[in-house]
């Protein structure tokens, strides 16, 4: 009876360690998919013409949302994509482009419509915001989860400060965008990401503090033409009334401590539930053997 206890303690010790390794094993699958997905995009590049008919479509919708953004009033306008792609010769969950911050050391896939499935694959336009083509009065808004599957995303977005620059790649070109502000809102002040008129804006989304959600963590961030050579800002932020920031940094820091401490604990019970079991066999061999008079 204690042997069966022995092996089924460990199997138990070896499926925790299993669950414990997948916030290390999720990123380096993920990692792969976002390479595969940049890829496509920067291949379309290669190709000066490439979607000129989608192009041009999004600056009209560009223009259209700068005269009338009324239609950004629920959680359906977020998801919705704007346009559908397939009529475009691309398919439905295709990216649009990708989004590379530095000082957070994330890359994301991005793409049309914060639906769920485009959620759990990278970053997302929000409907009735911007598409991500830049020009004079839009604010592409782009949103994303604070941590999803193990996959990091924008769980770091308090790291970003005022200065720092954000790459905004689409089908045909890249994007410098600087941050100009921040700001802590609840999820209904639509709001603080509507067009600014005159302004080329990316306005980057997602809950905060990390884990509760309670409320939204905007990083403004303005168009810069040439990138600059030291980090200043570019800018206000919008007039926004603000929500004390209560910061998620050390819950992050700690997540991950934990998790190192919660695998190397799980990692030598499994060593020594193993040498028990040894022992025990060990121990029953010599019984048999006559080695041993009890």
């Amino acid at each position: 009876m204690a042997r069966w206890l022995l092996g089924l303690a460990l199997a138990v010790d070896l499926a925790l360690m299993v669950i414990l390794c997948q916030p290390i094993a999720a990123p380096m699958v993920y990692e792969q998919g976002v390479k595969e997905e940049i890829a496509v995009v920067e291949q379309k590049q290669k190709d000066p013409g490439i979607h000129q008919d989608l192009r041009e479509v999004m600056e009209k919708y560009n223009l259209q949302l700068a005269q009338d953004q009324s239609g950004l009033d629920s959680v359906d306008s977020y998801e919705a994509p704007g346009l559908n792609l397939e009529d475009y010769g691309m398919r439905a969950d295709d990216a649009v482009g990708y989004v590379e911050i530095p000082a957070m050391d994330v890359i994301l896939p991005l793409y049309l419509g914060a639906s769920r499935a485009h959620m759990s694959d990278g970053a997302a336009v929000l409907g009735q915001t911007s598409m991500p083509i830049g020009g004079n009065s839009t604010n592409c808004v782009i949103a994303a989860h604070r941590g999803w599957n193990g996959k990091a995303m924008f769980r770091d977005v308090e790291l970003l400060q005022e200065g720092d620059l954000v790459y905004l790649t689409n089908l045909w070109e890249t994007l410098t965008y600087q941050v100009t502000g921040i700001s802590i809102i609840w999820p209904d002040e639509v709001e603080a990401v509507a067009v600014e008129p005159g302004q080329d804006m990316v306005t980057l989304l997602t809950c905060h503090p990390y884990i509760v959600g309670t409320y939204r963590y905007l990083v403004y961030c303005q168009r810069v033409e040439e990138e600059p050579s030291v980090r200043e800002p570019a800018g206000d932020k919008p007039d926004v009334q603000e929500t004390p920031a209560e910061t998620s940094q050390p819950e992050i820091v700690l997540e991950s401590r934990l998790q190192v401490v919660a695998f190397g604990l799980s990692a030598c019970t499994a060593v020594v539930l193993m040498l028990t079991i040894a022992a025990e066999q060990r121990k029953r061999r010599e019984i048999t053997n006559g080695k041993l008079h009890l």
